[in-house]
């Protein structure tokens, strides 16, 4: 090689290693990009709160609200992260985009300001829970408790940011004798407690949850699940308008059915949780 050619050496060699890195790059680019798309996470909020939402044996979170969110997840092509929230703060989240899908959810005007619905997921009963030396109380309405409240000069428990009923929140705003016999609490682990130190009289719960908590829990044996009811309805999947696309919500959605229509869904509600 003459002088003149060992010279020129380099400078081919960098016009060539530019030519293939670009060549490269047209291949490559477009693949991470599509797996970029395929390996989109929706946030879905949990907590303990068995058995629609529990960690297994293994630290995984297990119950019937994660695997009916797994399947309709996986199912649309997304991947899952399970984020544990407590339920004023996963509102928040929601409404913020910070956090995607929310399952056991009230549809009410207010939520339907940041979320999106699909379902129902499942059917819910918000039972009455009391101290088991109460459990044989005559109540059958709203107006029955109030009746107990005021015989016993004390209250029930409640949590913020719940829905109860419509009947039931217009009359905690706008009835102070109505109110007046209701505490509200932030944590829904404090409303056992009191219930079992009687410091309340009662509070309402999920029929499924606390029945699985009295069987398997030492801290709910002093209670009972009371006959009455304050409502039974149809729960949701809340999307959030922030966080999840028009796309992917389509996407959601027809999993969903698909999965209904398959009997998928209605299995996983089936199994003895």
């Amino acid at each position: 090689m003459s002088l003149s050619e060992m010279r020129w050496a380099p400078r081919n060699f960098r016009k060539c290693l530019t030519v293939w890195l670009f060549t490269l790059c047209l291949f490559v680019i477009p693949i991470n990009r599509a797996e970029a798309e395929n390996e989109r996470v929706m946030g879905v909020r949990v907590i303990h709160y068995p058995p629609q939402y529990f960690h297994n044996e293994k630290g995984l979170w297990e119950g019937l609200d994660v695997e009916l969110a797994r399947a309709m997840v996986e199912r649309a092509g997304f991947k899952i992260a399970f984020l544990k929230r407590s339920w004023t703060g996963a509102l928040k989240a929601m409404e913020s985009g910070d956090l995607d899908i929310m399952m056991n959810l009230s549809k009410t005007d207010e939520r339907s300001a940041y979320m999106r619905w699909i379902g129902p997921e499942r059917y819910a009963k918000l039972r009455l829970v009391v101290h088991k030396d109460n459990v044989g109380w005559k109540i059958g309405s709203l107006d029955d408790l109030v009746k107990i409240a005021a015989a016993e000069n004390s209250r029930f428990g409640i949590q913020k940011d719940v829905h109860y009923s419509i009947e039931f929140h217009q009359r905690l705003e706008n009835d102070t004798s109505f109110s007046r016999y209701f505490e509200t609490v932030i944590n829904a682990d404090q409303n056992p407690k009191k219930v079992s130190l009687k410091r309340i009289l009662g509070f309402f719960e999920d029929q499924d949850s606390m029945r699985y908590k009295i069987k398997r829990d030492e801290e709910f044996a002093n209670l009972r699940l009371h006959e009455y009811i304050i409502q039974e309805a149809p729960v949701y999947f809340g999307i959030s308008k922030k966080g999840v696309t028009d796309d992917e919500f389509q996407r959601l959605e027809t999993s969903f059915n698909e999965l209904e229509k398959e009997g998928v869904l209605e299995s996983i509600r089936q199994r003895e949780w």
